[in-house]
């Protein structure tokens, strides 16, 4: 009898679709070894004819807020066309003003100002297990 109810519970399993990937996000990630990934499709918004990406990038006291403007006489920061860059002092700020790593800003355009801004999201760090 056992047998034929745990059969018939696997006839009923449900498949696991795919998570999408978060490359695919407006949002940008600082890991703990210190690298920073740009989501494509926020890549793709910054890209011009340009070989390379040059913006203005700046943060809040805090940390929280962070923003980008492109297209500026002022862009002083090149972000890799393949969205991947060591930045270490990023990750080392975030952790002194004790927040959790991995840290993900989750980014949205911003009419008033012309750029992209970028909210810091609360995410609790795995167990260790």
């Amino acid at each position: 009898m056992r047998k034929a109810k745990e059969k018939s519970e696997f006839e009923n399993m449900i498949r696991f679709q795919m998570p999408g990937r978060g490359a695919g996000k407006m949002q940008i990630q600082v890991n703990r070894q210190g690298e920073a990934y740009f989501g494509k499709p926020l890549l793709d918004a910054l890209k011009t004819e340009k070989e390379q990406i040059w913006v203005e990038f700046s943060h809040s006291e805090d940390y929280r807020i962070i923003e980008i403007k492109k297209d500026r006489e002022e862009a002083d920061f090149r972000i890799p066309l393949s969205g991947r860059m060591k930045f270490q002092e990023w990750k080392e700020e975030l952790q002194n003003l004790g927040y959790g790593i991995p840290a993900e800003y989750r980014m949205g355009w911003n009419e008033e100002r012309k750029s992209w801004i970028g909210r810091l999201q609360e995410v609790a760090e795995a167990p260790m297990v």
